[in-house]
């Protein structure tokens, strides 16, 4: 339990830090990359910086060398993610496994990470009028009162399922997550 408490601490660092999230955001779109690799996408971090962070993910074992390529004299490592984000999520239900849990919203946040990376890669964006934003809002609720909300959201946007695209209309993505409460320690 300790190993996957450590696990999850390190990767929540890394995915505060938008220069590594970003790294792993492309590392987990391509499955195994190399630095050479990484850098081209990302002239914007300097090799230094990009060959400091893919060591300590190696260290940390958030990452892993799957292969090493000879070129001219060298050896180029191949890197993956060092854990699987791909989970049955009934199982993982059923057994009320939080490892795994973690897994599943960890590659939905990286979804949702990528999407905002794509979006603010356009040449031109504007926020208001691309309709762009999130928010958090805590709520004191029951179960009840947390079942009652959520079909309330889901009655709202399933008439939207049917909606064709048209001229004034983009494609949208609405995340919703519900996290559990702060403990306390008292």
């Amino acid at each position: 339990m300790k190993e996957v408490i450590l696990l999850n601490e390190k990767l929540m660092e890394y995915l505060s830090n938008p220069v590594i999230c970003r790294l792993l955001i492309e590392i987990q779109e391509q499955e195994q990359t190399t630095a050479k690799k990484l850098a081209q996408t990302y002239t914007d971090i300097p090799q230094a910086t990009l060959y400091r962070y893919l060591n300590r993910m190696l260290k940390d074992e958030i990452l892993k060398v799957v292969d090493e390529n000879r070129i001219r004299g060298t050896i180029e490592k191949v890197y993956a993610l060092n854990f699987a984000l791909e989970i049955d999520e009934h199982d993982m239900l059923k057994e009320n496994a939080g490892k795994e849990y973690f897994r599943i919203f960890t590659q939905f946040a990286m979804g949702i990470m990528r999407e905002f990376q794509e979006y603010i890669k356009r040449s031109e964006i504007n926020i208001p009028a691309d309709g762009s934003g999130f928010w958090s809002t805590p709520l004191y609720l029951s179960n009840n009162e947390l079942e009652d909300a959520a079909e309330k959201i889901q009655a709202v946007l399933n008439p939207l399922f049917k909606n064709a695209p048209a001229s004034d209309r983009q494609l949208r993505n609405i995340s919703v997550i519900i996290s559990p409460p702060k403990i306390n320690d008292e």
